[in-house]
């Protein structure tokens, strides 16, 4: 599976600093200073940053929903909110009447019963589905993908991340195909290597750098990221980890490194063991996520998670994942089951 931080989400922090200026400098009435009329300047396509002022403009002449209490400022003077637009991502969904569950695989595809009543400032209709409308996934052989990418390039910065289960002895196996395929891959990931301290030195690839975490106590689990040696890079050493319910390895490309993207860009590959606590997988991710939202750079995310998004709808494990991703403006490449059994 592999995610993509919106390219827009720059954009937006920007429109929500402005907001928020906008809230902290000023009392809000109702009725001789309407907050939503000083917004209106805004673009169409950055209202995602907006929505919750929306939403706070809808109940300003009501009572305030209980569930608003805490984000306001301590005094409770509901006229002066000091909501930061992103807090919206830990308001619980059931306020909002939307659950992220039968749109994994329709990504923000909405019915009727959803936003009912904001459909104008909803930021999944009117930003993240015309987003999306540009990215989709298919399924290719060899001989597809081959067909599809006509020419090696080794200017375009391209990723493949593959589940190996044992990488020591099936490396072989992996530079064939590899090399059989029409694309020098900039960085080639891998999950559960299953690599120990005592062999992970001894595994290469031609042409690449390996970074890697491993287990020292027990066997199985593992994360690898091979990585071009024409590129350079950084690892980021508070975001790798070998834990016993999170492992991950992530890298940055600083400003300059990449041919076709002049901007810095940071890289993640992650592996979740399936029988441990979700809690705590949990809480590591969305630190993690938080640390890449501060960074403000794009960003690419790929790995086995151990989720499967089409239970999203029954199983809260799942959708409390889809919900995390989704808040930190990680959108999915892959549209499609990467496993059929």
């Amino acid at each position: 599976m592999a995610w993509s931080k919106s390219p827009h989400s720059s954009q937006i922090v920007k429109i929500q600093k402005k907001a928020v200026r906008i809230i902290t400098n000023s009392k809000y009435n109702a009725h001789t200073d309407p907050l939503f009329h000083k917004l209106k300047i805004l673009k169409m396509e950055d209202l995602r940053g907006l929505f919750e002022l929306k939403f706070f403009y809808k109940w300003k002449n009501g009572d305030l929903p209980y569930y608003f209490h805490d984000f306001l400022d301590p005094g409770r003077d509901e006229n002066r909110l000091l909501v930061p637009i992103h807090r919206h991502q830990f308001f619980k969904s059931e306020h909002f009447e939307f659950n992220a569950s039968n749109k994994v695989f329709y990504p923000f595809e909405l019915d009727d019963k959803m936003y009912k009543y904001m459909s104008d400032v909803d930021p999944d209709e009117q930003f993240l589905s015309n987003y999306l409308q540009h990215y989709g996934s298919s399924y290719f052989d060899e001989n597809s993908f081959n067909t599809l990418i006509t020419n090696k390039s080794v200017y375009k910065f391209s990723v493949i991340v593959h589940n190996i289960c044992s990488a020591f002895h099936k490396m072989t196996a992996l530079r064939s195909y590899v090399q059989s395929l029409n694309s020098d891959f900039s960085v080639i990931g891998l999950t559960e290597t299953w690599f120990t301290d005592t062999n992970v030195n001894a595994v290469n690839i031609d042409g690449y750098h390996h970074v890697s975490t491993c287990r020292s106590d027990r066997s199985g689990g593992g994360v690898s990221l091979f990585i071009s040696n024409r590129l350079q890079y950084t690892v980021i050493s508070d975001m790798s980890l070998s834990r016993d319910y999170f492992e991950s390895v992530f890298v940055e490309f600083p400003n300059g490194s990449l041919a076709d993207y002049n901007k810095t860009l940071l890289l993640g590959i992650v592996y979740r063991p399936p029988r441990y606590n979700h809690d705590e997988f949990m809480e590591i991710l969305f630190d993690i996520l938080s640390k890449i939202h501060q960074k403000k750079v794009a960003c690419i995310l790929m790995g086995d998670f151990n989720y499967d998004l089409l239970t999203a709808d029954h199983d809260s494990h799942t959708e409390l994942f889809l919900e995390n991703m989704y808040c930190h403006s990680f959108l999915p490449l892959i549209n499609r089951p990467t496993r059929v059994g």
